[in-house]
């Protein structure tokens, strides 16, 4: 970032990001076990939400070939991976959660930040995630990579969403969870990259990194100010 650049512009990824991905699927997984236990009997509960979860690999399988895989793998035979699917698409959204004091840090960046979503997925899905959360309106712009036709980690979708924003790569800074990317891909645009760490990597290339949504003011005041003239 050039001396004396300020941070006008807030990119953020969605999933395991702002939206607590990993506690969402767990109680979702959990929920439809249940609503489905006299079709899964002799599938034992814990297994199916294991499989689940691990075929699933944090949103990197549709989730059709999850069921289908899942089916297969678990021995299912008295119901269908369509039926389990359109279970999936019905009520996932029910046990969608965000990470503490999301709502309120977004509410606080808005009013000095322009704020903007690019996020890997299905449209339909990822706009019900951002909806149900409650947070569309703190967002000038959501680029969902199917909508889209460009997926993280190409510089290409960086520079859409700057390009609609009305911002430079050097005026921004990109909040995310995953090393390539949400840290690497961005730097590559010429953004900053601030890194909400997890337990899946030990380090990832950004300029700055943080645990809790409540420090994330702090992290941007320190970023702009270590590049303030």
């Amino acid at each position: 970032m050039p001396s004396g650049m300020e941070i006008r512009c807030i990119l953020f990824d969605l999933d395991r990001t702002l939206l607590d991905r990993d506690r969402s699927f767990l109680a979702f997984s959990a929920a439809q076990y249940d609503r489905f236990r006299p079709q899964l009997a002799g599938v034992p509960p814990d297994r199916f939400v294991e499989s689940f979860i691990r075929l699933d690999d944090r949103g990197m399988l549709w989730k059709d070939e999850v069921y289908q895989r899942l089916i297969d793998e678990l021995g299912i035979r008295s119901l269908t991976w369509e039926q389990l699917y359109q279970d999936f698409t019905d009520r996932v959204a029910d046990h969608y959660v965000s990470f503490p004091n999301v709502r309120e840090t977004l509410a606080g960046l808005a009013e000095t930040h322009t704020l903007g979503i690019i996020t890997n997925g299905r449209t339909f899905f990822q706009q019900r995630s951002i909806r149900t959360l409650g947070i569309e309106p703190f967002f000038s712009a959501i680029l969902i990579s199917e909508k889209e036709g460009l997926r993280k980690p190409d510089p290409a979708i960086f520079h859409r969403a700057t390009s609609l924003l009305g911002v430079t790569p050097a005026e921004t800074a990109y909040v995310g969870d995953h090393p390539v990317n949400d840290m690497q891909a961005p730097r590559n645009a010429g953004m900053l990259a601030v890194w909400k760490r997890n337990d899946d990597h030990a380090d990832a290339p950004c300029d700055a990194r943080f645990d809790h949504f409540d420090q994330l003011p702090r992290i941007i005041r320190e970023l702009e100010n270590e590049h303030s003239v």
